[in-house]
Parts: structure tokens; C-alpha cells; sequence
């Protein structure tokens, strides 16, 4: 009996040993906040995002409806301002003091360094409310640092009932499908209650299959 004590009190201590050897640190790493881009000179800039075509370059999307293209060069004391990619701040719905609406997301296709496709959210005024608009664009065939500005392709029009609450990152994930991220229409509180309502796109995240 003392025998198969020790047998399982050595087993026991062999098995803890086991364990204790592949337990794996899974503390996050330290986080660094580094300046960038110091001496760039873009107002309300919200989105800073790369084409995935390998051009080394960045693009940045700012609110009040500009989007300019810059070489990932972040210590370039001359990098003020960049190139302008595409202006639709005609399009869009901004106020400063109502500063939730505006151009509020970009995204590139997987394949746009063959295609050229890009996606943007934004706010546009209509007579009553305003709307969330999901848009298709692509690059000139002139230029690789210019929109097609009359390209856009509608992909969503949404209504918003109130002006904050907006949401509008959008984002390719691995599956190649578009992700959007509508907010719940506004007001205070979920007002209007879409936060829960599965018949609206307010307040959800919706994935389409852009290459249909």
C-alpha cells in the first residue's frame, strides 16, 4: 500500500513539473507610443491605412471629406500635406460642432493592386436626415496617387436619425468579405431603440460580399 502511495505522490510531482514547464507567458508586451509623421499637416485626419499593394505608401482619410496619399516616410521633414487622392468633402455632411458625421472610413480591396477598388463611409445631407453611404471607388488608370472621382458606385444608403451615433469603420476581414459598423442612430441612450432591433442595420456590424 505504501508502495502505490509513493508511486502516485511521485506521479503526482512528475505530472506538476509537466505542467509547470510548458505554462507560456501570456502577458501582453509593453506598449510604445511613438510620434510619426511630425511635420504633416492634416486637419481632423481619422483613418491611416495602406493599399496592401506593396507601393509603400500610406492614406490617410480626413472628416471633412479628403483622403491624400503620402510615402510612409515618417521622419520626412518636407512631408507636409501629401497628395490628394480624392475629394468628396462636396458629398459630405460635416459641422464642427456636430462632429460625428463626415468621412469616417476606409478600406482597400484585397486585390487592389489588380483591381484598384477601394471603399469609403461617409455622411451625406438629405432634405429630412441625413445618411450613412457606402461607396465603391477606384483608382485613375492615369495616375496611381488619384481616385477616379467619378467612379463611385453605391453600395449602401443608410438613414440616420440623428446626427451622432454614426459608427463607420469598415474593414476587409481574411474571408475577403466587407465588415460595417453602423452605430445605433443616436440621440441619448438608444432613443430609438435599433441597438436591439434586428430588422435595422443601425447599431450592428454588416458583412457584404463586395465581388458579387
Amino acid at each position: 500500500m505504501k508502495s502505490i502511495s509513493a508511486l502516485l505522490l511521485i506521479m503526482l510531482c512528475f505530472s506538476t513539473s509537466l505542467f509547470a514547464e510548458e505554462q507560456v507567458d501570456t502577458s501582453p508586451a509593453p506598449v510604445k507610443i511613438v510620434k510619426v509623421f511630425p511635420y504633416l499637416k492634416i486637419d481632423r485626419p481619422i483613418v491611416i491605412t495602406h493599399a496592401g499593394d506593396e507601393s509603400n505608401r500610406l492614406f490617410i482619410a480626413a472628416q471633412k471629406g479628403k483622403i491624400f496619399v503620402v510615402p510612409n516616410t515618417p521622419e520626412d521633414e518636407d512631408l507636409e500635406e501629401g497628395k490628394l487622392f480624392l475629394d468628396i468633402s462636396e458629398k459630405v455632411s460635416y459641422h464642427d460642432k456636430k462632429n460625428e458625421e463626415g468621412l469616417l472610413g476606409l478600406a482597400f480591396h484585397p486585390d487592389y493592386k489588380t483591381n484598384g477598388e477601394f471603399f469609403v463611409y461617409y455622411s451625406t445631407p438629405g432634405k429630412s436626415h441625413n445618411y450613412s453611404v457606402i461607396s465603391r471607388f477606384r483608382v485613375s488608370k492615369d495616375d496611381p496617387d488619384k481616385a477616379a472621382a467619378d467612379s463611385e458606385e453605391v453600395l449602401m444608403r443608410v438613414a440616420q436619425p440623428a446626427w451622432n451615433h454614426n459608427g463607420g469603420t469598415v474593414v476587409f476581414g481574411p474571408d475577403g468579405m466587407l465588415y460595417i459598423a453602423f452605430g445605433d442612430g443616436g440621440a441619448g441612450g438608444d432613443a430609438f431603440h435599433n441597438g436591439q432591433n434586428l430588422s435595422s442595420v443601425l447599431g450592428s456590424i454588416c458583412r457584404i460580399d463586395v465581388d458579387l
